[in-house]
């Protein structure tokens, strides 16, 4: 799980509890659990209304304020869940030796490779593979366009059983993992009879 997972998790578990207790609250006072006298009660009460027509020259503004704050963040959350996961650019390749060097596999050449891999197959129009972190280890985010006449069934197996089998063994990391998004067809060259 990622860093933006986990803020997303906690971010929409508060909002949730909040509207959860909201919500049990005007169930609970609409059934009369706090007296009823304040079941049929106006959630708006006439000192409120008092308070606002007293401060209305910079009350509005600053519910304006709260709600542009409100607008940005909703904003800036929704650019970082557009926003790609990151590549991992260099594969350290570690020996059973302790050596005084390093040796690191630039990853494009990961990418390139499987990418070959999954293009050999006919049903596939186009493939793109980026080496991704998961964790502490190394995963593949693999997106792949189907020709329409192809089988997603059998190129989604054709990958999971050998294009990912063949990664593992070059790379000599059993515990690889991949996602994998298939799209049919390309939109501009579908044919329709």
């Amino acid at each position: 799980m990622t860093q933006l997972d986990r803020v997303n998790r906690t971010v929409v578990s508060l909002l949730g509890l909040l509207l959860l207790a909201v919500g049990v609250y005007g169930l609970l006072r609409g059934a009369g659990a706090f007296g009823d006298d304040r079941a049929g009660d106006r959630l708006r009460t006439q000192a409120m209304a008092d308070f606002v027509a007293d401060n209305d020259h910079w009350l509005w503004a600053a519910v304006a304020a709260v709600a542009l704050l409100i607008a940005l963040g909703a904003l800036l959350w929704l650019l970082a869940q557009l926003r790609p996961s990151p590549s991992l650019g260099q594969l350290p390749v570690v020996t059973g030796e302790a050596a005084a060097g390093r040796t690191t596999l630039d990853t494009s050449a990961i990418s390139a490779a499987v990418t070959r891999d999954i293009e050999v197959d006919p049903d596939v129009n186009s493939a793109r593979v980026r080496v991704v972190p998961v964790g502490d280890a190394m995963g593949l985010d693999v997106r792949a366009v189907v020709a329409d006449h192809g089988d997603v069934h059998a190129v989604r197996r054709r990958i999971e059983t050998v294009v990912l089998e063949r990664a593992r063994a070059a790379l000599g990391r059993p515990d690889l993992t991949a996602t994998l998004r298939l799209r049919l067809g390309d939109p501009g060259t579908r044919t329709v009879f």
